[in-house]
């Protein structure tokens, strides 16, 4: 049973935070249609109380809903090194990113928001018998931020802002391996964990003159103490099915990030342009303890090594009428990681281009309404990464691309 437990615990750490270095800033319709250029300062929506609380002073009171469908379709071709063999793998993921914002002009100077909204999903599933199912077969991550903001104008031109996050994160990972171990035993694993934990953001806002300005946010790091229940179902020989259970805890760390946004507006013209910097550097490695044995104990140890990455958008709004405003952006986004032997089959992530379109029309004096697509050139990535514990190797070639799909609400008092 330990031998067990501790491969299939081996197979879960490789690939628990990766999913969590999927990032998401979906939660604006609107800035997805600029390709997230100028966020927390365009003005034009109430997300800024997620981007950046300086940037509720550009409006009032009011509300606003909406959600996304990012869906990911890829195919994946390789081997694995201990002789599995299987289908060639077929990568689908379809993800609804809900998010909801309002705020309120408690006076001239001060703005109180509220929001809920999802900084960091990712749900992915291969087809039954791909020939990496010993390395990944299903993976969900979701993280909900639960936001309270606050912003204050000190002067005709600088506004500040902080906001606080309650943050819940729940995952589930499995993985299904048809080979024989060395023990001769087949196996599924099944792991399911959650965690809390409260961070923050602050902002500010510089404007010198009414159509001209520029924000700079920075949003710190949430550290999760994650617990979990794992559930391994067993068959050995002719033997029958037995199934174990276990208790693992793990730190996962989702990083800090600084956001530097601007935005000119010009006739019926306007520029935005944002640079993001993601400090992955500090997620280098992850280990997971588990209690078994009746002893708390480590199980092994995953480097993951990732780099700091950089996030450079610019977009473009024109207001084609007084009730319709047009937009359109381009970005380029950068994967936290190095290279193959880092890249898994949980999250075979890689740097991508992305290009979006969005419209906006006013349907009466008080509501608006949003929508935008984007899609995600990924480039193609490969994967040699070896599970520890002397676990197998993949050697897998990755296409994928990504579509966006958003619509959003509002109501202004």
């Amino acid at each position: 049973m330990k031998k067990l437990l501790l491969l299939g615990t081996a197979v879960l750490m490789g690939t628990t935070v990766q999913a969590g270095g999927f990032q998401l800033s979906e939660y604006s319709t609107t800035s997805i249609g600029r390709a997230f250029a100028g966020a927390g300062v365009v003005g034009d929506d109430f997300s800024a109380i997620a981007f950046n609380p300086a940037g509720m002073a550009l409006n009032k009171t009011g509300f606003q809903v909406g959600a996304s469908l990012v869906s990911m379709i890829g195919n994946a071709k390789g081997s694995v090194d201990n002789g599995t063999v299987g289908k060639k793998g077929k990568v689908r993921a379809h993800n609804v990113v809900p998010y909801a914002f309002g705020q309120y002009a408690l006076n001239k100077k001060m703005r109180v928001g509220v929001g809920v909204y999802v900084p960091y999903a990712f749900s992915m599933e291969y087809n039954d018998g791909w020939f990496g199912r010993g390395h990944a077969k299903k993976s969900e991550i979701k993280t909900i931020n639960y936001a309270l903001a606050f912003s204050y104008n000190i002067a005709p031109c600088l506004t500040v802002g902080v906001g606080v996050q309650a943050q819940t994160l729940d995952a589930r990972l499995t993985n299904d391996v048809d080979k024989s171990t060395p023990y001769n035993l087949g196996y599924n694993s099944d792991m399911k964990g959650d965690g809390f934990n409260v961070t923050g953001n602050i902002g500010i806002m510089y404007q010198p003159r009414k159509n001209t300005r520029f924000g700079i946010s920075y949003q710190m790091k949430s550290n999760h103490n994650l617990k979990g229940d794992h559930h391994v179902y067993a068959r050995i020989g002719s033997i029958p099915p037995r199934d174990w259970y276990g208790d693992i805890h793990a730190k996962l760390v989702l990083p800090e990030y600084l956001l530097i946004s601007g935005y000119h507006k010009m006739d019926k013209w306007g520029f935005s342009a944002s640079a993001k910097w993601t400090r992955w550097s500090q997620f280098d490695t992850l280990d997971i303890y588990s209690n078994y044995t009746g002893t708390d104990m480590p199980v092994g140890a995953v480097h993951e090594n990732w780099k700091n990455t950089w996030t450079l958008s610019a977009g473009v709004d024109y207001d084609w009428s007084e009730k319709t405003t047009l937009r359109a952006g381009l970005a380029y986004d950068q994967t936290g990681i190095k290279g193959a032997e880092f890249r898994t089959a949980r999250l075979p992530d890689s740097d991508r281009w992305i290009a979006s379109v969005g419209a906006s029309y006013q349907m009466t004096k008080n509501m608006s309404l949003d929508m935008a697509y984007a899609h995600m050139f990924m480039k193609k990535g490969t994967s040699a990464h070896k599970q520890p514990n002397g676990g197998s190797r993949l050697d897998a070639k990755y296409d994928s691309q990504i579509n966006i799909f958003s619509v959003g609400f509002q109501y202004k008092f």
